[in-house]
């Protein structure tokens, strides 16, 4: 009898040993898989991140198109009223020129947030900017691009580019100061609305 107690502790010891090895083998499969399946969100994140970047750019460059007719309509009108009006985000003269087409059209490189260094890392330092419209009779005047926000005015605008901001898919209309239709009904639209 003795023999079969010191049997049974033996066999307990191994059972208990063996349960401590499976145990251990369990977590270090786990955290292996734990560790694979951070690496393949921080991969899918990144791919993800740079798609955003890229889109980002190439709407940036469509955006300068339209930024470029808003401008020819601006000096034509600037130069027969001996005015210097500004309209809509436009890139300032002290500008870090690296982060223009960083951050979405609507946002700007927050450079307090940390210094630009066009890495992955820089997109969590993007923030919208200030909407000057929000305010009845406001529009960004300037900035809005790069790392610059925006600056708001609020003087009248040339009918030219109100016409432009209206025309089929002008990115400028979100900037143009709140206003309303008349609808054919002869109700007046949301002062929020899209063309």
């Amino acid at each position: 009898m003795k023999y079969l107690n010191i049997i049974y502790f033996l066999l307990l010891i191994v059972i208990i040993g063996l349960s401590i090895c499976n145990f251990e083998l369990f977590n270090n499969k786990k955290n292996n898989n734990n560790k694979k399946n951070n690496n393949n969100s921080n991969t899918n994140s990144n791919s993800y991140l740079e798609e955003q970047i890229k889109l980002n750019k190439d709407n940036y460059s469509n955006f300068i198109k339209e930024r470029d007719e808003i401008d020819e309509l601006l000096i034509k009108y600037n130069n027969e009223n001996n005015t210097e009006l500004e309209f809509g985000p436009n890139i300032m003269l002290d500008a870090n020129k690296e982060t223009l087409g960083f951050c979405p059209i609507g946002e700007f490189y927050n450079s307090k947030a940390g210094v630009f260094t066009g890495e992955i890392k820089d997109v969590k330092n993007c923030k919208k900017c200030v909407m000057c419209h929000e305010t009845q009779g406001n529009y960004i005047s300037n900035g809005c691009l790069g790392d610059k926000d925006s600056i708001c005015d609020n003087k009248d605008l040339p009918v030219q580019v109100y016409l432009h901001s209206h025309s089929k898919n002008s990115l400028f209309h979100q900037y143009y100061p709140k206003h309303s239709h008349k609808l054919v009904n002869g109700n007046d639209s949301s002062l929020n609305h899209q063309h």
